[in-house]
């Protein structure tokens, strides 16, 4: 058994919400940055890391390392006015059969009901898991999670924005962000792993576009439906749904690809909805750097819908983008 501990030399900023309080760590000691700029500390123990302020400001959660006759994450609630401070979690937790004693980048839901850890354990590291505060009941969400943050606002205001790592059947990594409610139902890819994640803070931000995350919502609906009738998914080649493509959206060359003299051929794996829509989007093989624009390119095409024996089914295609930057 081993202890980690985070090392922060330097000042990290961690969270920062819509009132403009921003929470720091430095040394192992809590800080606060008002919306002026002033900063004074909120604890200062020497052993705590990776603070996230509350949706209303008024209340931080922190990790405080564990000493060494103890292996067990605790977290912290910290009143950001009166620095009062209270254990909220102690671990371990268990899931999935296993025993994890080592979790960070705590973070609360709205109602302060539900906590969401990264376990930093082993085999385990990067699962997403979130616990029930009242039951102390502890639920899987994903894994290889890069990071995740709480949206705020707009259509999935209170679902999980997760940064993870994927990997391509080339065996090349990737990152996308998926969106998961809060309970861990998994809600399909946000875009890539590099997109903008600062307007989830803003007040009329939104991760995708309402009408586009109620029409991706619903080809899920439908695909999941023929799958619950035993519908199989046609297998079609890519030829054959070139003519029945309706909607095609081209990628947009990533500057620091094209920056980079990156070239090449994308393929991807598309499954349609019996609707049209694409629900989803899986690499092949291709440059990681020209990965992300051509998945958020092809999410958006439309297809004429198939029909096999006087029903619209789903289909599974491969799709192949070439990027070239030849004049």
């Amino acid at each position: 058994m081993w202890i980690i501990t985070p090392v922060l030399s330097v000042i990290a900023l961690l969270a920062e919400a819509p009132c403009g309080s921003r929470v720091l760590s430095r040394d192992g000691r809590i800080l606060i940055e008002d919306s002026s700029g002033a900063v004074s500390t909120l604890v200062a123990t020497g052993r705590d890391f990776q603070p996230w302020i509350t949706w209303d400001c008024r209340d931080a959660v922190f990790v405080r390392a564990a000493p060494e006759d103890d292996f067990r994450t605790s977290v912290y609630i910290i009143d950001v006015k009166s620095a009062a401070e209270r254990l909220l979690f102690k671990g371990p937790v268990k899931y999935l059969g296993r025993e994890n004693a080592y979790l960070g980048e705590p973070k609360l839901d709205e109602t302060q009901h539900r906590l969401f850890l990264i376990s930093e354990e082993g085999v385990t590291a990067g699962a997403l898991l979130t616990v029930d505060l009242a039951s102390g009941a502890v639920r899987y969400v994903t894994d290889s999670v890069g990071d995740y943050d709480l949206i705020r606002c707009g259509p999935h205001r209170g679902d999980l924005l997760v940064r993870k790592r994927e990997y391509a059947l080339s065996g090349e990594i990737y990152y996308l962000c998926w969106l998961f409610s809060p309970d861990g139902k998994d809600l399909g890819v946000a875009g890539p792993g590099s997109m903008d994640r600062k307007p989830l803070l803003d007040p009329d931000c939104t991760v995708m576009r309402s009408e586009e995350a109620d029409a991706a919502k619903a080809s899920r609906e439908l695909a999941a439906q023929a799958r619950r009738q035993g519908a199989v998914p046609l297998q079609i080649e890519s030829k054959v749904m070139e003519r029945n493509l309706l909607v095609r959206v081209e990628p947009e060359y990533p500057a620091p690809a094209r920056a980079a003299n990156i070239q090449g051929t994308v393929r991807l794996q598309v499954i349609v909805a019996p609707d049209g829509n694409v629900s989803m989007v899986r690499l092949i093989s291709g440059p990681p750097e020209l990965a992300s624009a051509a998945l958020q390119a092809v999410k958006k095409w439309k297809y004429r819908p198939t029909v096999s024996n006087g029903v619209a089914v789903e289909v599974v295609t491969n799709v192949d983008l070439r990027f070239s930057l030849a004049k």
